[in-house]
């Protein structure tokens, strides 16, 4: 697979470092560790990535990578897909609203955890309720195993996550392509049918929906019967949204603790109802991203363990 990478602009967010510029780069002179364009390492490049795969078409999409990054290192790379509601806007739109994007770039992740973190910006939305997926899925692979080729990537360490329809998305990479990802976190989303998830009971798995959210709570319970049907490991249980950090960290101690594949939060009723939240369903990335046993949990999954 190739790609041309094309930077929209200068680093929107991250360190106080400006340093990088906006360039073109041919994907076939990029395909190594040693050529790939590290200018803007510690903080936010904006970047098009052209899918020669699919008729070139072009995923917009923004890029971290970690201050002093080092190509003769190996780093975790996480995929971090949005909702609905953030498509056709502005290409910087993910890692402006919610934390689904910056807090795996954060100064506090980075100094324990130096990542690379990628989070595309759609044009369409890329799949809806009759879970039929457009181009823009297998795109979002391919940008994936690009990034992995160009950048000094760990590829026991590829993580993807996503909220509502990025989280539909994230179930469906998973069923199709499981063999890139080491794990998944899964935020408010659903798949149908549920059966076709019985290919992921041994896959690790942690996924945070609402009790009141209508449509993910039953679709993951769904799932979760599923996997736990076809020998999946489950752990999981009830916690308010709105926890302290020390409740949240007993919480998800007692989870890993149980040693499970696949484990789950679900933030009791109403509580995901925070300031400005019209509803639990998107109420709920409010909370999720910031719970940090499971984002520590996710990261010590490996596809060669």
């Amino acid at each position: 697979m190739g790609a041309g990478a094309v930077a929209l602009g200068a680093a929107a967010c991250g360190s106080d470092d400006d340093s990088s510029e906006s360039t073109t780069t041919d994907g076939a002179d990029q395909s190594t560790t040693e050529t790939a364009d590290t200018s803007g390492a510690g903080s936010w490049q904006q970047l098009t990535f052209t899918d020669p795969d699919y008729d070139d078409q072009e995923l917009s999409y923004n890029l971290f990578l970690p201050a002093g990054y080092d190509a003769t290192q190996s780093y975790p790379l996480i995929v971090f897909m949005e909702d609905a509601s953030m498509v056709g806007a502005e290409v910087t739109t993910p890692i402006d609203q919610g934390e689904g994007a910056v807090v795996w770039a954060s100064e506090e992740w980075q100094a324990e955890h130096p990542t690379i973190v990628v989070a595309p910006q759609y044009t369409e939305v890329v799949v809806e309720d009759d879970y039929n997926p457009t181009d823009y899925l297998d795109i979002t692979v391919d940008l994936v195993e690009s990034l992995a080729e160009e950048y000094a990537v760990d590829a026991d360490r590829i993580y993807n996550t996503g909220q509502s329809m990025g989280g539909m998305m994230t179930l469906g990479m998973d069923v199709k392509y499981r063999e890139l990802f080491a794990a998944s976190y899964v935020v408010a989303a659903q798949w149908e049918p549920p059966e076709n998830a019985s290919v992921l009971a041994a896959y690790p798995m942690w996924y945070t929906v609402a009790a009141g959210d209508e449509k993910a709570y039953p679709g993951m319970e769904a799932i979760r019967e599923v996997v736990e049907q076809h020998g999946a490991a489950v752990a999981g249980g009830e916690i308010s949204a709105q926890a302290s950090e020390e409740e949240f960290a007993e919480f998800t101690d007692g989870i890993v603790a149980e040693g499970a594949n696949f484990n789950y939060t679900v933030f009791e009723a109403e509580t995901a109802l925070g300031e400005g939240a019209m509803m639990e369903h998107m109420g709920t990335w409010d909370y999720a991203y910031g719970i940090a046993g499971i984002r520590e949990w996710l990261f010590e999954q490996r596809k060669s363990s």
